[in-house]
């Protein structure tokens, strides 16, 4: 686990302006994970126990990034999965919640969450990063959420 973690640090490398950080090991990404929910009314009411299906298994997988200010502060986090056709199905259908095995589970990729301090001023960039990095040789989708509460779903593709 603590490697899968390591290995997420030269990503995470170019959103301290280049400065090196110290290893980040699982409870300190837990921990900034946990603190960027509080911080944010859409997530700061999730339970400890959601940490189960939504945080770890991504962060087990290395397919989290953590977005960071000028001065390495945690101000951003995306989550994707890669799911198989019955784990994106119940995602279109509505159903959220993910079973640890379905993070990894197949070829569909999707980012299943995306969390900005800048009250959504960041998300568009955030997403726009992942499809020129970490995601950048695949096609993803993403639910998007219209300021009247549509869903609607986007492919990278479209960006």
């Amino acid at each position: 686990m603590a490697e899968t973690v390591q290995k997420s640090q030269a990503a995470n490398k170019a959103d301290t302006g280049g400065t090196t950080r110290p290893a980040p090991t699982v409870a300190s990404v837990l921990g900034e994970i946990c603190w960027l929910f509080s911080m944010t009314p859409s997530h700061r009411h999730f339970f400890m126990a959601d940490l189960d299906w939504l945080v770890i298994p991504p962060v087990v997988r290395n397919q989290f990034r953590v977005y960071r200010d000028s001065k390495g502060r945690p101000v951003g986090l995306v989550l994707w999965a890669k799911l198989d056709e019955e784990a994106e199905q119940r995602l279109l259908s509505g159903s959220a919640r993910l079973r640890p095995q379905d993070w990894d589970s197949g070829d569909r990729y999707w980012i299943i969450d995306v969390v900005d301090l800048s009250k959504g001023q960041r998300a568009k960039g955030m997403i726009e990063d992942m499809a020129k990095t970490a995601l950048k040789d695949v096609v993803f989708k993403y639910h998007r959420t219209d300021s009247a509460g549509n869903r609607s779903v986007v492919s990278s593709d479209a960006l």
